[in-house]
């Protein structure tokens, strides 16, 4: 039997063609090939058994228990793909594609102890490699395994265009964050593929690359040399897996849960109490804001709609920045990119527009937009909050409920495509770029040593209207903050919220500040 033409056959033939072939036995007759000392040879075979595997996962929508299990196992197949293929591997592409057999077939069971950590560890390498078809393997690999194995806690975030949720292992207990997003129209699915692969790349870069270094003491002497030696601690939140469910019209970004909540809620927390933020704590977060900007922007990305809401905390403190949804990466030699989309209490005024607000097309554009995308956020709101509080009695009305909500969900996905191209034809083309990201930073850093955003209220303690707070944004100085904090702090911040992006302090000269260099030192 030629393997390369099976595995060929097996790659582009219909999944009822490659169950036929299990049915027959196939993957009995050519196992043996793992042991084969070619790489290429063993490569091929495990590959077109992962083919024949799941061709039952396509058959079944992904649902239920691999059919092929019971044969396998008694015939000695599973134990030849962990222990030959999985722990033996000669290339880690064989051993790659071998974890990928063992988690479509062990879908909905428990995996044995001496095979689980072997499998998930493999699983979870995968997703930080560059190969697009190898995440998503992975990434289905581990779906497969944690089906009827996580519980949906309870919701934590939630947006115009998605909501996050917190799920916890049943077995381990371990706690992650899973993003569910809208996968229905074609700009929907393209922008949760970009989020994703924008955060793989970027966590991926930030691991195995020098050149998001935290050391205090070649920062404090000379910004060029942050790139010299290896971060002990990455600021962004750690993608741990990416599914789409086409059939739902939803796919799932699946990242780890930091559990000392979002930046929003400690500046609630501290109001709440009457307390005000500790020095050494204002410079302690302002350092890893200024580290986790560097990070991502000496990588070259703008992530374009930084609010307390997308700052997380983790138990010990650490900040990790949340949610690329809108974020870019700048194109070879470019400074700015359009951006469409954000949130008008952190736009930087450059990218409002300077023009006078009662006369810029621009503007009022920008503010119908503001006001249809907070309408839509409040409708997808509504819909969401109805179908999780659902109770015990409606779910005696399931199928008829269902039905309903199935047609509602077609009237909105039809609605959500004509609004998306709608605004593709009517948005203005706004320029960011990562002194964008400085201002929104500044703004949040004001918040929490005023705890009060600096824009948003007048005088009488009254919520201004959008267009108010965007004249604000472009035209006013915010109040002074309290004198009490160094004077080195607050200057830090004015530089931050200059009006004038090329005039704003960068990241890389944020670490170069004394007391920046010397919080970063003391948290190794």
């Amino acid at each position: 039997m030629h393997i390369a033409a099976l595995k060929s056959f097996c790659t582009f033939g219909k999944p009822e063609y490659r169950h036929l072939l299990f049915e027959r036995g196939l993957i009995q007759k050519i196992v043996r090939n793992l042991k084969n000392t070619d790489d290429i040879v063993a490569l091929d075979t495990v590959s077109a058994i992962y083919k024949i595997i799941s061709a039952e996962w396509y058959i079944y929508n992904g649902q239920g228990l691999n059919p092929q299990f019971e044969v396998l196992e008694r015939d000695g197949v599973i134990d030849t793909l962990f222990e030959v293929g999985l722990r033996q591997g000669h290339t880690d592409q064989i051993k790659e594609v071998s974890a990928e057999c063992l988690s479509l077939l062990y879908q909905n069971r428990e995996l044995p102890e001496n095979m689980k950590e072997v499998v998930i560890t493999q699983l979870k390498k995968e997703l930080h490699g560059q190969n697009r078809a190898n995440i998503k393997c992975s990434s289905r690999g581990l779906l497969c395994l944690a089906q009827n194995k996580v519980s949906r806690i309870r919701k934590i975030g939630l947006g115009g265009q998605a909501s996050v949720w917190l799920m916890q292992e049943n077995a381990t207990k371990q706690k992650t964050a899973w993003k569910e997003l809208n996968y229905y129209t074609d700009q929907e699915k393209q922008n949760a593929h970009r989020e994703a692969e924008l955060m793989l790349q970027l966590s991926n870069n930030l691991k195995y690359s020098k050149s998001s270094s935290s050391s205090s003491s070649s920062i404090s002497s000379s910004s060029s040399s942050i790139s010299s030696s290896q971060t002990p601690f990455i600021h962004i939140v750690e993608p741990l897996g990416f599914f789409p469910d086409e059939q739902e019209g939803k796919a799932y970004l699946i990242m780890e849960y930091c559990e000392g909540g979002d930046f929003r809620q400690f500046i609630r927390e501290m109001s709440k109490q009457g307390k005000e933020i500790q020095v050494i704590n204002a410079w302690k977060i302002a350092g890893q804001l200024g580290l986790s900007l560097n990070q991502i922007h000496q990588n070259e990305i703008i992530h374009a709609d930084l609010k307390p809401e997308n700052v997380l905390l983790t138990k010990y403190f650490q900040v990790k920045l949340v949610d690329f949804g809108l974020s870019r990466m700048l194109k070879d030699g470019k400074t700015s990119t359009v951006q469409l989309g954000g949130t008008l209490y952190y736009f930087a005024p450059e990218y409002i527009g300077s023009q006078k607000l009662e006369k810029s097309d621009k503007t009022e554009n920008l503010k119908d937009h503001i006001s249809e995308k907070d309408k839509r956020e409040k409708d997808d709101q509504i819909v969401k909050e109805k179908e999780v509080d659902q109770t015990e009695k409606e779910q005696d009305d399931q199928i008829v409920n269902k039905e309903k909500i199935d047609e509602k969900k077609d009237d909105q996905n039809e609605k959500r495509k004509k609004d998306d191209q709608s605004e593709k034809e009517n948005k203005p083309n706004l320029v960011i770029t990562k002194a964008s990201d400085i201002w929104s930073v500044g703004v949040m850093l004001y918040e929490l040593l005023n705890q009060k955003h600096p824009f948003t209220v007048n005088q009488n303690g009254q919520e201004k209207h959008p267009l108010d707070i965007m004249h604000s944004i472009i035209e006013d100085e915010p109040e002074e903050l309290p004198d009490y904090f160094p004077k080195n702090l607050r200057d830090l911040i004015k530089n931050m919220m200059n009006k004038d992006p090329r005039k704003r302090i960068t990241a890389s000269d944020i670490l170069t500040v004394r007391e920046i260099a010397e919080s970063l030192e003391k948290m190794k």
